[in-house]
């Protein structure tokens, strides 16, 4: 109406595979260019397109799902944090992944202070052997259950855990 090319993404159509057939829903994507004279009267309107129904469809299912994973990830980090337990994910070289916010309380480190350190360096020196008999006995995927130990606050004091663990295989962490 304006004389202005325009493009017209995901336009909502009507389509019939085969005469006198019902229709079914697609999209298409319009490129709308204005054919005028010189003087800039417009005597008509030149538009190609194509079906882009797959590609629009397959967007929004993955707008959806990631809707949903982005859902279930706050579910899950609000029970992790919530947790009155210190929860902590490991890589498979020991490293802190993910610490909830009860690693405070307990060592007095604050989370991030912990991501991509060893646990083992907070293990009490004495305990660092068995400690790291029994990770590695998780790493090969038996759970360790009720295993006690110690580690050293922040502060430098003393304190005692006792602690379960699990291999993540698909992930390839401790839990």
């Amino acid at each position: 109406a304006r004389g202005q090319p325009r493009v017209i993404r995901h336009a909502k159509l009507g389509r019939t595979r085969c005469p006198g057939g019902p229709d079914e829903g697609a999209y298409g994507d319009f490129s709308v260019q204005p054919l005028g004279e010189a003087n800039g009267v417009v005597f008509g309107v030149f538009c190609q397109g194509h079906e882009v129904t797959n590609e629009k469809l397959a967007t929004d299912e993955l707008r959806a799902s990631r809707e949903r994973l982005k859902a279930t990830l706050d579910e899950v980090q609000a029970m992790f944090d919530s947790s009155h337990d210190v929860i902590c994910v490991f890589d498979a070289s020991g490293h802190f992944k993910h610490v909830n916010r009860h690693a405070k309380e307990l060592w007095g480190y604050h989370p991030d202070e912990l991501i991509g350190r060893r646990n083992i360096d907070f293990v009490h020196p004495d305990d660092v052997a068995k400690t790291m008999e029994s990770a590695e006995q998780v790493a090969a995927g038996v759970p360790a259950k009720n295993f006690l130990n110690r580690y050293l606050h922040k502060d430098g004091s003393v304190v005692p855990l006792m602690w379960s663990a699990v291999r993540s295989q698909s992930q390839d962490s401790i839990i």
